[in-house]
């Protein structure tokens, strides 16, 4: 779903998909705070993009590592989001 130009807010407590293994929405112009709680039913997430948007805002990363057990890879560069977190250098590919 990246590269789409979707704007706005992103309904992310709709993904209701526990087998969802990569969830792709970067380079699109999503805005807001995110919750993290709707992540932890991706327990089956292995790649998460969600880079080049404008998200603002602080991010719970520890809540979402904790939870995403099988996540490979995280990319949050040209996020908007002002964390960063020495749990994602235990990832494969964290790009933040």
């Amino acid at each position: 779903m990246g590269n789409n130009m979707f704007n706005g807010k992103v309904p992310f407590e709709s993904f209701g998909l526990p087998s969802l293994k990569r969830l792709e929405l970067s380079h699109n112009q999503l805005a807001g705070h995110i919750d993290v709680q709707p992540f932890r039913q991706l327990i089956n997430l292995t790649h998460l993009d969600l880079s080049s948007n404008s998200f603002r805002g602080g991010w719970e990363l520890d809540t979402l590592l904790s939870s995403l057990t099988n996540l490979e890879s995280l990319n949050l560069s040209f996020s908007g989001f002002s964390v960063y977190n020495k749990e994602c250098q235990s990832l494969c590919q964290p790009w933040i």
